[in-house]
């Protein structure tokens, strides 16, 4: 029997796995019209039927990809070769006023590889990368990938402890750095809790931090052959580390291999119908990544012991392991879904997640243990909750300069408050609990409550008054 032969029977195979769970649904779906011919459920389903069928064909093209990519064990930077000898001088990134072609990227990928594998990074080692949105960001990870060495993409808003957090918990090698970030860097390094050696990719010849090596001058004059790895890179190895928001405590580290960026990156591209001259624009830091809510093969979070929290197993059938999002979503009548909030003592801002927990941490070390409770608010025209933060002083001794500073320090921008409410009391439940549900309804509203609100304007907290609180709902005032 031929290779091609073994290899087209076994894609049958692999497909015909996958489609029984394709075909059950269909086949559900016709019995349910069939049945509820005038039931409005299934009226929409009949609407949606040109849409699902088209899902279905996507979804096998979908697992064809997937298959040949397993079949041929193949990584992502392997992927990126092919494309950019397919497409070399085609525009891979449009940034600013730049034209990045695939050529160029390439060639800085290999670049940064040469370097670091010349420096003795090397398969398995964890290279810390704090960088702003920029075309360098992907050579930089795409180049580590390829000898082996797992990129940790830290959030940007990051400072102090959670930044050390991140960067210890996956025992980063070092750490390259955007020079406009490198005073959170160099704070680490004051404090004693950086010791690695640091790179910046600095858009000039001048590096703030003196032990700092300015990355893209040591690039000038290496290689731009392909990489030799230590040792072989496989499509079952990890390939990038991105963290949690940090919603119960310290950002968590989850692992992304190879074969789980082919799963997300393909299912996007085939799902969403996109052509090779289509421009997809992205308006996320590239510290973030898409993910499913279901991963039959679960890796959980790097050095955690919160893995059973955030899994749930036997879910649709025995053996299954779904992952807990925390996100409550919401599906209309033709079966779209719309996040709506954060569940437990979280809520979502600016894109983020922000842990209640953590903000009344951080109040309580600024106010020197000042009682507060968090929670979030609707602002008209914006997109989930504000934080708000009731803090009790009934002597009115809260030192609200000291309080902005404080928690700029140790809040990234998303998590700190942008109200506070001065308050006498806040109740409690029969196990003292803070009763955050009547502060939360009442909001930042001082057309309706008697204590003094605050507003976070500008690097400082300010009086809300009439006039800031009509900007404010007007939309005059962008938050």
């Amino acid at each position: 029997m031929t290779i091609t032969i073994k290899i087209i029977l076994a894609f049958k195979y692999y497909l015909l796995c996958h489609l029984a769970t394709i075909l059950t649904f269909v086949i559900a779906g016709a019995i349910g019209y069939v049945i509820g011919l005038h039931d409005e459920l299934f009226r929409n389903q009949l609407r949606t039927l040109d849409r699902d069928s088209k899902g279905v064909y996507r979804g096998i093209k979908t697992l064809y990809d997937l298959f040949s990519v397993r079949l041929a064990n193949r990584t992502v930077g392997e992927a990126f070769n092919r494309t950019v000898a397919k497409y070399p001088d085609k525009v891979c990134f449009y940034f600013a006023n730049q034209k990045w072609t695939f050529k160029e990227l390439h060639e800085l990928t290999n670049k940064v590889g040469n370097y670091f594998s010349a420096q003795g990074f090397k398969n398995g080692d964890s290279v810390g990368i704090f960088m702003e949105n920029c075309p360098q960001y992907a050579a930089t990870w795409l180049g580590l990938s390829k000898i082996g060495v797992v990129p940790a993409l830290i959030n940007t808003n990051l400072r102090n402890e959670p930044l050390r957090h991140c960067l210890d918990i996956v025992n980063c090698k070092a750490v390259i750095y955007s020079e406009d970030l490198s005073d959170a860097v160099d704070d680490l390094i004051k404090a004693g809790h950086l010791t690695v050696p640091v790179f910046s990719y600095s858009k000039s010849t001048d590096v703030k931090i003196a032990s700092a090596t300015n990355l893209p001058t040591e690039l000038t004059n290496v290689s731009k052959a392909e990489p030799v790895p230590s040792k072989k890179v496989n499509l079952m190895d990890n390939l990038l580390y991105i963290y949690t928001s940090g919603t119960t405590g310290l950002p968590k580290a989850a692992t992304i291999k190879h074969s789980r960026f082919f799963m997300l990156t393909i299912g996007a591209f085939r799902l969403q119908n996109l052509k090779h001259e289509d421009i997809f624009y992205t308006c996320l830091p590239l510290y973030h990544i898409a993910g499913g809510h279901v991963w039959k093969d679960y890796q959980g979070y790097v050095g955690s012991k919160a893995n059973d929290q955030k899994i749930a197993r036997n879910v649709f059938k025995m053996g299954d392991i779904a992952f807990r999002s925390g996100d409550i979503l919401v599906m209309d009548e033709k079966g779209y879904f719309y996040f709506k909030d954060r569940c437990g003592d979280t809520f979502r801002w600016k894109g983020e997640n922000v842990s209640t927990t953590e903000v009344e941490e951080a109040i309580g070390v600024v106010t020197k243990q000042k009682e507060c409770t968090v929670y979030g608010v609707q602002i008209p025209g914006t997109e989930g909750r504000a934080g708000m933060a009731a803090i009790v002083d009934e002597n009115d001794h809260v030192d609200l300069y000291a309080l902005a500073n404080g928690l700029e320090k140790k809040l990234p921008p998303y998590a700190r408050p942008v109200f506070v409410r001065i308050v006498k009391q806040i109740e409690t439940t029969g196990t003292y609990k803070l009763k955050k549900l009547e502060l939360q309804k009442e909001g930042f509203d001082i057309t309706s409550i008697n204590d003094k609100v605050y507003f976070y304007h500008k690097g400082k907290y300010v009086l809300l008054e009439k006039g800031l609180y009509s900007q404010i709902m007007n939309g005059q005032i962008r938050l």
